[in-house]
């Protein structure tokens, strides 16, 4: 039974191992540092590889073994700014996206199943991606590898990865991304992207996002850390890691309680998990819903760590009920030692084993306390130190003993507070919550709050401290990071503004104190945002804000006024913010000049108009047809010869309003195969049975990335006695010209 269970947990080993030692390992040192036979090892190391768990890598006749890192596929699928590929190990197209589709221009059928060097899209021959997609199957090249350039009119950009099929096969997914026309705009949210990516990764809350089935599609390093994984090995889980189903449900109910708080976060919800290594921990979770369209798409949850807290207000609890005890106890060893005065030495028995109980509470307290409590001798020498400074500094209290707080700060990075925590300690005064730096054993800098008093003897004399250490060099870290990204707002090229119920300004940027002709030395919270809103705008405007505190946020154009009174059209975020503590809400907003923007588009319509009259005006037949022999547009003549409205024959196809049908379905194929014009002659039939003879031409178009668009043709009416009713005499059928081979 216990060679079974071993055997069981032989593959979780070997994933564990590996996963400290980056460089891999061959079979001979996995067995060895497992005490697990070779063969064993090997046969484990086998299927791990088949599923795709691990690489195998060859270095002459030795064979190494690392963790693969390889990202399901599925989750390519949804990503909304890019199509995904998967190519199989036999380089054969086995998944497609719903947006590679779009950017390829074809459907499902023409890609699935087909070799990628026989994919008809020019950008797989163009862009080598074959050969690099080989070298990745093969190990030769790095991932994610990416590749960038323009086909076709289109700047494109390729990302190759290695990922895993839902039928646990592997392989390589290419992710297929059109910046034509918003490259800027792209790399603005690269650098947004990798800032959420690292708050993300420097936070100390939980935050994991559950798509509309529960399952995990994104979660930060916080969250992992609890699991020692890594957040890639959540995505996909079905549910919050270690919380039960019905926590889970109460935690969905409570977000869900109010159909009208889209975005909203739920009251916090109290769960008790059991971690990875068997300890029980106690987390408050909040979350809140997206919706689309009315639709569910994410479940944003936030949580965090309450276990010391926990601790700490039990703690409390037992210190308050147990001090009426404790004085009590007290009293009664007083009615006791004054009752037995005579019996003096019993009576110091029990004051020193009372001392001793005293002595072994203290020991336990400090052990348990999430601080770290120190004392110092008069040299400033530590006496002692508890075991909680191994978490932080990575050195046991042990080597610390007899060590000086001297040796411990780093002053190379904060050497103003260093000189001043030396001057304070020397000066032997108390200590209060000061931030001083400290040297860890891998030569990373950590923060700490330090409080201390001084301990005086009975002659007065100075002995030395004791106190407490916090470690707070998360929320240092934290604090830098806010002040980055407040100078990232504040460079910004669009305006971004803060502002309380009543339109006054709390925090406007350089963009916007320029727009608003506000100096720096101006005191925004007397400027209102209302005065920048045109009058006739103004009721509009504060509808606006009414759906953003009702949804969260309002999001459109609109029109403000710059300093000088200029109207200025802009695009503008408006989101809706409210303190649970405080109660107070306010509103934020981004706010991007258009006006460029819309002027182009007034050019296209007039464009667009101007180039409508000259077809109208046109006395000729002018008609476009789709590949499929759809009409897709055509003139004021073609409705005189149909006896159709423009409207009736868009949609429908063309063969049948001519006397043979099948012979223009025929042209139309071959002017589609050939894609130069081709004249014709044919009768088009009216809906009242009036038959028109014309002559025409017809040429294939394509659009910027030569792709077969469609049929342009135009016709003349050809009139009786006319020179092309001469010409048609003895003239050659539709059928016969067809039957004739092209020119050369």
């Amino acid at each position: 039974m216990a060679s079974s269970m071993k055997e069981n947990t032989t593959p979780q080993r070997i994933l564990s191992y590996l996963k400290e030692c980056p460089e891999g390992a061959n079979i001979i040192e996995i067995s060895k540092q497992l005490g697990v036979g070779r063969n064993q090892v090997a046969r484990h190391l086998a299927n791990l590889s088949q599923v795709g768990r691990l690489d195998l890598f060859t270095d002459g006749n030795n064979k190494i073994y690392r963790l693969a890192h390889r990202i399901p596929f599925h989750l390519f699928s949804v990503y909304p700014k890019g199509g995904a590929i998967g190519f199989n190990r036999s380089l054969l197209v086995q998944e497609v996206s719903e947006r590679a589709l779009t950017i390829l221009g074809c459907s499902e059928s023409d890609l699935i199943g087909t070799w990628i060097e026989d994919l008809p899209q020019p950008l797989f021959q163009e862009l080598n991606l074959g050969s690099v997609t080989r070298g990745i199957l093969d190990e030769k090249i790095s991932t994610p590898h990416t590749v960038t350039g323009e086909v076709g009119g289109r700047f494109l950009e390729i990302s190759l990865s290695p990922c895993i099929f839902d039928d646990s096969t592997t392989g390589v997914v290419v992710v297929i991304s059109d910046l034509s026309d918003t490259e800027k705009i792209l790399e603005t949210e690269r650098l947004l992207s990798d800032r959420f990516d690292a708050l993300m990764r420097e936070s100390e809350e939980f935050i994991a996002d559950l798509d509309a089935n529960d399952r995990i599609i994104r979660a930060n390093y916080a969250l992992a850390r609890c699991f020692d994984t890594d957040p890639t090995n959540l995505i996909g889980l079905l549910g919050l890691p270690s919380i039960s189903p019905e926590d889970l449900l109460l935690i969905k109910q409570t977000a869900f309680s109010d159909p009208n708080t889209s975005g909203r976060t739920s009251a916090p919800v109290e769960v008790r998990v059991i971690t990875h290594d068997g300890k029980i921990r106690y987390q408050k979770w909040l979350a809140y819903r997206e919706e689309r369209n009315g639709i569910l798409w994410s479940l944003h949850c936030i949580g965090s760590d309450i276990t010391e807290q926990k601790i700490q207000d039990e703690r409390i609890r037992l210190y308050e009920s147990g001090l009426s005890a404790i004085v009590d106890e007290r009293t009664n060893e007083l009615r006791e030692i004054i009752k037995n005065l005579k019996s003096q030495i019993d009576g110091l028995q029990r004051i020193e084993q009372q001392q001793y109980i005293n002595e072994s509470r203290y020991s336990r307290l400090t052990e348990t306390v999430s601080e770290i409590i120190w004392e110092t001798g008069e040299e400033h020498q530590f006496t002692y130190v508890s075991d909680k400074v191994q978490e932080s500094i990575g050195k046991t209290s042990e080597n610390l003993i007899g060590k000086h707080f001297f040796d411990l700060i780093d002053d190379s990075v904060g050497q103003a507070r260093a000189l001043d925590f030396v001057s304070l300690l020397i000066s032997g005064k108390p200590i209060d919550r000061m931030v001083t730096p400290i040297r860890s054993v891998d030569g990373s800098t950590r923060w700490f709050e330090i409080s201390g008093v001084p301990n005086i003897g009975p002659d007065e004399s100075f002995q030395g401290y004791c106190g407490i250490a916090n470690d707070i060099t998360e929320r240092v870290l934290q604090d830098e990071l806010k002040t980055e990204l407040l100078s990232i707002i504040e460079s910004a090229a669009h305006i971004v503004a803060i502002t309380r119920e009543d339109g006054f300004f709390s925090y406007l940027n350089k963009a916007g104190r320029k727009f608003f002709g506000l100096s720096n030395k101006s005191d925004i919270t007397k400027a209102c945002f209302f005065s920048f809103i045109p009058e006739s705008d103004y009721q509009d405007y504060l509808a606006k804000r009414a759906e953003a505190v009702e949804i969260g946020y309002w999001m459109g154009d609109s029109t403000i006024m710059s300093y000088d009174g200029t109207l200025i059209p802009v695009s503008q975020i408006i989101q809706y913010h409210r303190h649970e503590s405080t109660k107070k809400s306010y509103f934020s907003t981004i706010i991007r000049d258009i006006s460029d923007r819309l002027a182009f588009e007034q050019e296209l319509a007039t464009a667009y108009e101007y180039s409508r009259m000259l077809t109208e005006v046109n006395p000729d037949l002018i008609a476009t047809f789709s590949v499929e022999g759809k009409i897709l547009d055509v003139n004021a003549a073609v409705e005189r010869v149909t006896g159709y409205h423009r409207q009736k024959l868009i949609g429908n196809e063309y063969f049948q309003f001519f006397s043979e049908p099948e012979e223009i379905k025929t042209l139309h194929g071959k002017v589609l195969t050939q894609g130069s014009a081709i004249e014709f002659t044919a009768e088009i039939t009216h809906k009242n049975g009036r038959k028109t003879p014309v002559i025409g031409r017809s040429v294939a178009f394509r659009d910027q990335s030569k792709n077969m668009r469609g049929v342009f043709a135009t016709a003349r009416i050809i009139q009786p006695g006319s020179e092309e009713k001469s010409r048609e005499k003895g003239p050659k059928k539709l059928k016969d010209k067809l039957r004739k081979p092209p020119p050369g």
